[in-house]
């Protein structure tokens, strides 16, 4: 074996070796971030529909919204059980507001439901 040889091998297993564990790095996602991030899109949606000026919310929107707070429910999993409960009463209340009838009025529904899914998502975090 040759000098020029064995100084080659020991260059490529050093560069190897320092490379591999950098590699190897892994991401674990867990349930708590999940659920962090879904409360976190739902109330960024609802803090949007309350920043609005407008006579009107279109009903999609707010089933919409109504959607990612329902899932932020559902992977709220070390939450107060009176705080979901009291929070699952508001978006069912809003959701069949707003099942019957294309247009919702925006003061009642900021100073109503708006405020309330808010406030339930807030104190979810």
């Amino acid at each position: 074996m040759s000098a020029g040889n064995h100084a080659d091998d020991l260059l490529k297993h050093r560069q190897t070796t320092e490379r591999g564990p950098a590699m190897e790095t892994t991401t674990t996602t867990t349930t708590v971030d999940i659920a962090t991030a879904a409360n976190y899109s739902a109330n960024v949606v609802v803090e949007e529909l309350l920043k609005r000026d407008q006579g009107m919310f279109d009903s999609a929107e707010i089933l919409a919204a109504l959607d990612l707070v329902d899932t932020a429910l559902s992977l709220a999993t070390d939450a107060d059980p009176a705080t979901l409960v009291t929070l699952s009463e508001v978006s069912a209340a809003g959701r069949a507001k707003a099942a019957g009838q294309p247009l919702l009025d925006a003061p009642a529904t900021k100073g109503g439901l708006l405020l309330d899914l808010w406030a339930g998502l807030e104190s979810l975090r």
